[in-house]
């Protein structure tokens, strides 16, 4: 989605969870998404000219972290929403995708797919 979002020229400018289950069908069990990450984009330009790799700086992974922390807490508060652990993570991926940025390695940063593969631990 990262990728997409690079080579595409949009800028996502807000990501936020929606529920996109009821309470029982197929998502009802403890490890299963109910929760989807709208991604609100807008045209922002050009896609990048030079092919750099997609990467993601430590700041916006902390900005990430702390954004879905946030909507879990305002989330959770209320059990019969069902916004688990499993949509947290979920919701954390997707606001790391959309802070990626074209741009050669550097310190500082981490490439989008080790930032998507390796979520920080809880409390982290």
């Amino acid at each position: 989605m990262g990728q997409a979002l690079l080579a595409s020229g949009l800028r996502c400018r807000s990501v936020l969870p929606l529920r996109g289950e009821g309470q029982g069908g197929l998502h009802s069990f403890a490890g299963t998404l109910k929760w989807d990450a709208v991604l609100v984009c807008r045209r922002g330009g050009a896609p990048p000219k030079k092919s750099w790799p997609a990467v993601v700086t430590r700041g916006a992974l902390a900005k990430a972290k702390r954004q879905a922390e946030r909507f879990a807490r305002r989330l959770a508060a209320d059990q019969a929403i069902g916004f688990r652990e499993p949509d947290k993570l979920n919701l954390y991926r997707a606001l790391i995708a959309s802070q990626a940025r074209s741009a050669p390695p550097r310190a500082g940063t981490m490439p989008l797919l080790a930032a998507l593969t390796n979520p920080p631990a809880a409390g982290e």
